[in-house]
């Protein structure tokens, strides 16, 4: 990672077992001199854990421990063997391990897309670990078509002969996201692409794309696990959003009536919640003390 990262920020290592083998998990943390509170960060399909870095950033500066790992066969964590070794049994256990070694007995949890609906998953299993749960444009339903609209703009290949062009892969990838100030755009490149071969790669394993092919020939719906939620919760949703529209919102809201919706103007699938407004109503959520 490049740049300068602010004085609380670390990364670490999960290390963990599968099979006969050890692998790590990376994990971003910002960690106030006295946290008071911890949040763990679910990225999305094709991000990491850094996608949440201004968030973090801004909740350790008010108490929080935040914890963003990147998953495994991302960003700067390992690569597994077999293809189905990846999923959300693998991702829920060890984001389970995370919150143990924390020292929290109960964690906010943000997740992202893909992201959300394994947080969603986990909120439902493990109710008395989260106090406060974030949907970032995902969760109880994603029809087939709209995955197949993000499959569409999976970038061809993850090596490019020069960074002009990967960038411009990474752009078209996240076209349906809101737009970014210039600075914030070029922090994104910064972990999204690395060196390699004489060329530039985006940091993920191109099998990963194989499962999202797999998932979009059906629809992917978790209603039973929605409907089981105990913890307060924040659906956000970009207002063009194809994989959280309006009526998959309404019905969403309609069945746990105290779950507050936020919706993001000029902005499609999955908001970066980069922006200072964004920042601050995240935020502004999350410090609220009351049950809802």
């Amino acid at each position: 990672m490049t740049g300068e990262p602010p004085p609380e920020y670390q990364r670490g290592w999960l290390r963990y077992r599968l099979g006969d083998a050890d692998y790590r998990m990376a994990v971003h943390g910002w960690r106030p001199a006295a946290p008071r509170r911890c949040a763990l960060y679910v990225h999305g399909f094709l991000g990491c854990g850094l996608e949440f870095e201004r968030l973090a950033a801004a909740m350790a500066a008010e108490g929080w421990l935040v914890l963003c790992p990147d998953l495994p066969g991302y960003g700067d964590s390992d690569w597994l063997p077999e293809l189905a070794d990846y999923g959300g049994t693998l991702y829920r256990r060890l984001a389970r391990r995370l919150i143990a070694l924390s020292g929290f007995a109960q964690i906010d949890l943000v997740g992202a897309s893909m992201g959300a609906a394994l947080a969603l998953r986990f909120a439902a299993e493990h109710p008395r670990l989260v106090r406060r749960l974030v949907l970032n444009d995902g969760g109880a339903f994603a029809s087939a078509a709209a995955l197949a609209a993000v499959l569409a703009r999976v970038p061809p290949s993850t090596w490019f002969a020069d960074r002009a062009a990967a960038a411009a892969a990474v752009a078209e990838y996240r076209a349906d996201c809101d737009r970014l100030a210039p600075d914030d755009w070029r922090r994104v490149l910064e972990w999204s692409l690395a060196p390699a071969d004489g060329g530039w790669t985006l940091r993920y394993d191109p099998r990963m794309v194989e499962k999202l092919r797999s998932a979009a020939v059906q629809d992917q719906a978790q209603w039973e696990a929605w409907s089981a939620l105990d913890s307060a919760t924040l659906l956000i949703r970009g207002k063009t959003s194809e994989m959280l529209p309006t009526s998959v919102a309404a019905r969403m809201l309609a069945s746990r009536p105290g779950t507050q919706l936020m919706t993001v103007p000029d902005c499609g699938h999955r908001p970066w919640l980069r922006r200072p407004k964004q920042v601050a109503a995240v935020l502004g959520w999350l410090r609220d003390p009351s049950p809802g």
